[in-house]
C-alpha cells in the first residue's frame, strides 16, 4: 500500500505556522510542482542498470501527475561518452532530459558544465531531487544546493546500506565523513525505496525526515503468451559482487541433486569481471550445475525471458529495492529472494520465498517452487497481484504527495 499523505502530514506548532503551511499547501495543490531530477548518468547509457530505468519510469509517473520536470545528467557511459545533445533540452522516450559533458571520463562522472547549469536554474524550481551518492553530480550538486539554500530531496539508492558502505570502505568512509554525510543530513528529506532501507537511514540520521516510495515498474497490460520452460531458474541484473552469485550457483549445485535437469540462466551485463569468478566457483562444485550466461536482454526479449521462467532468484548481499523482483512478479513468475533484500512481502503474499542468504535455504526454496502443486498456478496469481502495487502512475502520484508535503512542512 502506498504511503498515506494525510498520515504523514506534520502537525503545525503555532497558528502562524499553521496558516503558512496551509497557504503553501494550497499553492502547491493549485500549480504544477517544478522539479529537477539530478542523476550522474542516464539512458542511452545502460552501465548503471536499475537506477536509470527507475528514474525513467518515475519521471513518467510524475509527468502523468502534472509535475514539471527535467532530468539533468551527464553523457557518461562507462569508459566512453554517449553521443547525445549537450546543454540543450531534449527528450528520451518522452521524458525531458538535459545532458552535460563528462570530463575527464571517470566513473565519478565529473562535469563542471552540469554544476554551472545547476547554479543558474536551481532557484527557478520548487525542488531538486538528487539521486545516488558518491559521484560528482550528486555530491557537488547537493553541496551547491545547501550553500544556495535550495530545498532538495536525496535518494541514496541503497548506498547507505552496511554492505555498500563497507565495500571499498578505505575510500568511502573518509569521503562519507567529510562530505556525503552532510549532504544527506542537509536534505529537506531522504527518500527510501523500502521500509528496510528507511530503517537503516533512520539509524544513521535519527532526526532526518525519511519517507518511503517504492520504485515503479512498467507492468504488462496482460500476461504474455509464452510457454514456461520446465526447471528453468533465471537471474536478471548486472553481474557484480553485491548480487551474491556465489551463493546462487552453490544453491544450484544442491538443487541439481534433487532435479538433475534444472538450469540457471544468467542475464545481464558483466562490467566487473564477475562472470570469471562465477565460472571459477562452478568449477569447484560437485555436481556442477547447468549454468549459462546470455548477456543483456531488453524490451520484449526481457519480458519473454522472465515470463518463460519457473522462478527468478535474487541472492544479493544488499539491495534497497530489487526492481527485477517486481518485473518477474508482473509476469507471474514466483521469486526466491534473500533476506538482505526488502521483500518480506513476497512470502507474505504467497508469491515466493524470502530466505536466509545461504545455499541450503535458497536451494530448498527453489525446490518448493519446482515441486509446487498444479505447476505453481496459485503462486503465479499471487505474484501478479503483488506487482500491481508498483504501477508507474500510482508511484508518481505517491512521490508528488511527498514533494508537496516536504515543501509545505514548517
Amino acid at each position: 500500500m502506498m504511503p498515506s499523505l494525510q498520515a504523514q502530514r506534520p502537525f503545525a506548532q503555532s497558528p502562524s505556522i499553521a496558516v503558512s503551511f496551509e497557504l503553501t499547501w494550497l499553492r502547491l495543490a493549485l500549480h504544477p510542482v517544478r522539479v529537477l531530477q539530478l542523476n550522474p548518468t542516464f539512458y542511452p547509457s545502460t552501465r548503471d542498470g536499475g537506477p536509470s530505468e527507475s528514474l525513467l519510469l518515475l519521471a513518467r509517473g510524475l509527468l502523468a501527475a502534472n509535475v514539471e520536470l527535467e532530468i539533468v545528467t551527464t553523457n557518461g557511459d562507462g569508459p566512453t561518452n554517449s553521443h547525445v545533445p549537450l546543454g540543450a533540452s531534449t527528450f528520451y522516450k518522452g521524458v525531458p532530459v538535459r545532458y552535460f559533458n563528462r570530463f575527464p571520463k571517470l566513473g565519478y562522472a565529473p562535469s563542471q558544465s552540469l554544476l554551472r547549469h545547476l547554479k543558474r536554474v536551481a532557484r527557478d524550481v520548487d525542488l531538486v531531487h538528487v539521486h545516488a551518492l558518491f559521484n560528482f553530480p550528486s555530491t557537488a550538486g547537493a553541496a551547491l544546493l545547501r550553500s544556495m539554500g535550495v530545498p532538495y530531496v536525496t535518494s541514496p539508492r541503497g548506498m547507505c546500506e552496511p554492505w555498500a558502505l563497507g565495500h571499498r570502505s578505505w575510500k568511502k568512509w573518509p569521503y562519507w565523513r567529510a562530505i556525503e554525510r552532510g549532504n544527506v543530513a542537509g536534505a529537506r528529506a531522504v527518500h527510501a525505496t523500502s521500509d528496510e532501507e528507511a530503517s537503516q537511514l533512520r539509524l544513521l540520521f535519527p532526526t532526518q525526515d525519511v519517507f518511503v516510495v517504492p520504485n515503479p515498474v512498467e507492468l504488462p497490460s496482460e500476461p504474455l503468451d509464452v510457454a514456461r520452460a520446465a526447471n528453468r531458474i533465471v537471474f536478471l541484473g548486472r553481474l557484480h559482487p553485491v548480487k551474491g552469485l556465489e551463493v546462487l550457483v552453490a544453491a544450484m549445485s544442491l538443487l541439481t541433486k534433487r532435479h538433475p535437469d534444472v538450469e540457471l540462466v544468467l542475464a545481464g551485463p558483466d562490467h566487473h569481471g564477475e562472470l570469471a569468478r562465477v565460472e571459477a566457483r562452478l568449477a569447484s562444485l560437485a555436481p556442477r550445475p547447468n549454468v549459462r550466461w546470455i548477456g543483456e536482454v531488453h524490451g520484449d526479449a526481457k519480458s519473454r525471458f522472465l515470463a518463460s521462467a519457473t522462478a527468478l532468484a535474487l541472492t544479493s548481499h544488499s539491495e534497497s529495492f530489487g526492481r527485477t523482483v517486481v518485473e518477474a512478479l508482473a509476469h507471474g513468475t514466483p521469486v526466491v529472494v534473500s533476506r538482505a533484500c526488502p521483500w518480506a512481502s513476497v512470502a507474505q503474499h504467497g508469491a515466493g520465498f524470502w530466505v536466509d542468504n545461504e545455499p541450503e535455504a535458497v536451494a530448498d526454496a527453489l525446490a518448493r517452487i519446482l515441486e509446487a502443486p498444479s505447476g505453481g498456478h496459485t503462486m503465479r496469481l499471487a505474484a501478479r497481484t503483488l506487482a500491481n502495487d508498483y504501477d508507474v502512475d500510482r508511484i508518481g502520484r505517491a512521490m508528488l504527495d511527498e514533494y508537496r508535503r516536504v515543501l509545505a512542512a514548517p
